[in-house]
């Protein structure tokens, strides 16, 4: 696990241990964990901040009850290690004031890891396993695919290497109008995220065979296979 103690610098256990004792772990505490992440003040939202080292990739129904958790995780590689980190309620890792700048050391990690899997929790929120914007443009240029896991589907999502922020930011100017609209509390949460189903099969529908989308129920044999690919 890390925490940022008062000397901003990042405590790392360098033992691994199994998938299943992280996930034991963080059902345990996950209403501390949630309470920290959920503040407005960065440096205290870190404060309930993990990360463990764990042994292997967690399979279909570990990740299932990863995005069951109330806040997002994220697993990536660093020197052949796999990491799980966890995140805030609407993000996929938190932002350390180091210095006087905000970095975000786990989407750092994304863009050269070999692995990219984050959750959307949003229980009750129908479609949470659609990318948002965030997610699609840091695909841009990257040669591997994202893997969205919410407690519905697992989501594998993949750009070619000429598509432009330019094109995804087109198609989805509107929706982001919609969410401005949401967090001022002029629509409903629901009506958002159908909004968003609705962009990204546009998104889909625009780029053609220059994007790749495969979606999977957490019950299907095939989940098995397309986490295979990761390994």
């Amino acid at each position: 696990m890390f925490n940022l103690e008062k000397n901003n610098t990042i405590k790392s256990e360098s033992f691994s241990i199994s998938v299943a004792e992280a996930i034991l772990e963080l059902e345990r505490d996950k209403e501390e964990i949630y309470q920290f992440s959920s503040r407005i003040n960065e440096t205290e939202a870190t404060e309930g901040a993990r990360e463990y080292t764990i042994d292997e990739l967690p399979k279909p129904r570990e990740l299932q009850r990863l995005a069951n958790l109330p806040f997002e995780i994220s697993i990536t590689e660093y020197e052949g290690k796999i990491l799980l980190s966890t995140g805030t309620p609407e993000l996929a890792s938190h932002r350390f004031d180091i210095d006087g700048k905000k970095i975000d050391m786990v989407n750092k990690r994304h863009n050269y890891s070999k692995v990219s899997i984050h959750t959307h929790p949003q229980e009750g929120v129908e479609q949470a396993h659609v990318p948002s914007l965030d997610d699609l443009l840091s695909l841009v240029g990257d040669t591997k695919p994202m893997y969205i896991a919410s407690p519905e589907k697992l989501c594998v999502v993949g750009f070619a290497a000429d598509v432009t922020e330019q094109e995804i930011e087109m198609v989805y100017k509107e929706l982001e109008e919609m969410r401005e609209g949401y967090e001022s509390g002029a629509l409903h949460k629901n009506f958002v995220q159908e909004s968003a189903m609705d962009t990204f099969t546009k998104l889909q529908n625009t780029l053609g065979d220059r994007m790749m989308v495969r979606e999977y129920e957490w019950d299907e044999g095939a989940i098995i296979d397309e986490l295979k690919n990761l390994t």
